[in-house]
């Protein structure tokens, strides 16, 4: 979990003092491994680094291809990135860390807002473009990682949590008095709503490129059910079991230890066993106990790892 923020003008950025020093603190608890700022005329950028892959100083952001005109700061992490690397420095792209977020700005150099049919991951972020003087917003397939965005004053100002976007002074949203009635009947806020009438999420599975000649909002993505009724039972379960097993792998990539939380549940029970399988070592895991026996499920846990452990 890393944190970002921003703000975009495509013709002069309005002076806001302070701000990007009040959202980075906001967003010091996503990441604890570093921070990083880049500004110019028409953008500033603030990222906040939980390091995952790439823990030296070249995986620090905003991070930018070699000419520095495309800058990103990016939270998530992009579990296809080694073949989408070797694709782009077979085209001549030079790379100057192993992180997954330079695979981004040399995806965005050949595809545009494209890149992102491509990428195989959990993810939010934004890409500046200084040549086309344009910001690119991405989100995840399924909305994993928060993205929200505002206009204030004709200036697009974005972040990971909403509350580094009320950072700018002279900024106060209102209530979102139909998200209150949705709140009290759900029990949630359905997105893009988000309580306050002037603040939106970025919809999960989409993009929205801001420039010079206006804005634009594209889904790339929609869950869509495709039954094959002619397929067996065994089939399935081979199917899903090799699907499991390569997501865990992908997921496993990291240079520093992989760990699962272990509820005792069926999700989690099912992700520890392909993980060990999938990866030949033991897991790691933790669990969080609740002192009221009706929502623990430590016993069925350590059932779990017990097992896991003995085979």
């Amino acid at each position: 979990m890393c944190g970002l923020a921003g703000r975009f003008h495509p013709v002069a950025l309005p002076p806001a003092p302070g701000w990007h020093v009040a959202a980075d603190q906001r967003l010091a608890h996503r990441g604890p491994d570093g921070a990083g700022y880049y500004a110019d005329e028409r953008c500033e950028l603030v990222h906040r680094r939980l390091a995952i892959i790439d823990l030296s100083p070249a995986g620090r952001q905003p991070m930018s291809n070699e000419d520095g005109q495309v800058l990103v700061v990016f939270n998530g992490e992009i579990y296809n990135h080694r073949e989408l690397r070797a694709d782009l420095e077979s085209r001549a792209h030079i790379f100057r860390s192993t992180s997954d977020t330079e695979v981004l700005v040399h995806l965005y150099e050949d595809l545009g807002a494209r890149m992102v049919e491509r990428l195989r991951g959990i993810f939010a972020f934004a890409i500046y473009d200084r040549r086309r003087r344009q910001v690119l917003l991405a989100r995840d397939r399924f909305g994993v990682k928060p993205l929200f965005y505002a206009e204030h004053q004709g200036t697009l100002v974005f972040a990971s949590e909403i509350k580094a976007i009320t950072a700018l002074t002279r900024f106060t949203p209102s209530l979102d008095r139909q998200a209150c009635y949705d709140f009290l009947g759900l029990g949630y806020v359905p997105e893009p709503a988000t309580g306050f009438v002037e603040i939106q999420a970025l919809p999960k599975g989409t993009t929205r490129s801001v420039s010079i000649d206006g804005s634009r909002m594209a889904a790339y993505y929609q869950v869509r059910a495709q039954p094959t009724p002619t397929l067996k039972l065994a089939e399935t379960v081979d199917a899903l079991d090799d699907a499991v097993q390569r997501a865990v792998r992908r997921q496993a990539v990291a240079d520093v230890p992989v760990a699962g939380l272990l509820s005792g549940g069926i999700d989690s029970s099912l992700v520890v066993a392909a993980h060990g399988r999938a990866t030949g070592t033991q897991t790691t895991t933790f669990n969080v106990r609740f002192p009221d026996p009706r929502h623990d499920e430590t016993v069925t846990a350590l059932a779990v790892s017990t097992r896991r452990l003995a085979r």
